[in-house]
């Protein structure tokens, strides 16, 4: 249940720094037509790609560990590689908010968005990767249920995601979603296992 709330309200987290885009890169930020602020979503893409140039890694580490384990998976460790992506999504979300004015070179804002688009991609596939190896036989209810969490949060963030922007503005709404994503996930693994 840990996983599936985190994986949505990380989700939710992605739905709203969508909003911050339009505001910063169209009409009263960078004044990029629609075209160009659409663009802007590069950063994440290129970020997203990068972290998957790195799942190689955390495959390797995941097979060492069970090779160590006489065989048996151990799906805590498939968690490795997200404790870096846990501390990606503050950081590139801080410098976000704060290189958003619009005396900051355009590109900036863009690079953070890249380091944010490579932590979200890293935590999302760790933890659908560990409810994989956590409930083995079950793995595809397991998987629903995540999904299904984050696919209401994906829904219900946005609602309000325009008005948060409006009211704290596009610096301190921001800094709020780098304050909600500071590192709250713990690994739990070995609890998480023995319920079942």
């Amino acid at each position: 249940m840990a996983a599936a709330i985190y994986n949505g309200f990380i989700y939710g987290i992605v739905y709203l720094f969508n909003e911050a885009f339009p505001l910063l890169f169209g009409p009263g930020g960078h004044n990029f037509n629609t075209g160009q602020w659409g663009a802007a979503f590069a950063g994440l893409c290129a970020g997203s790609i990068l972290a998957a140039l790195f799942h190689p890694l955390q495959e390797r580490y995941y097979l060492k560990q069970v090779a160590r384990n006489d065989g048996k998976g151990v799906p805590e460790a498939r968690m490795h590689l997200a404790r870096f992506g846990t501390f990606l999504l503050p950081i590139s979300l801080f410098w976000f908010a704060w290189t958003s004015y619009t005396s900051v070179h355009w590109i900036v804002p863009i690079i953070a968005s890249a380091f944010f688009g490579a932590g979200i991609y890293i935590i999302i596939l760790a933890v659908l990767n560990y409810v994989v190896d956590s409930y083995q036989t079950y793995a595809a209810s397991a998987l629903a249920g995540v999904i299904l969490v984050r696919n209401l949060v994906g829904a219900g963030f946005p609602l309000f995601g325009t008005q948060m922007y409006d009211y704290l503005g596009l610096e301190w709404a921001s800094s709020l979603l780098a304050f909600l994503s500071l590192p709250i996930f713990r690994d739990k693994g070995r609890e998480v296992g023995s319920t079942q």
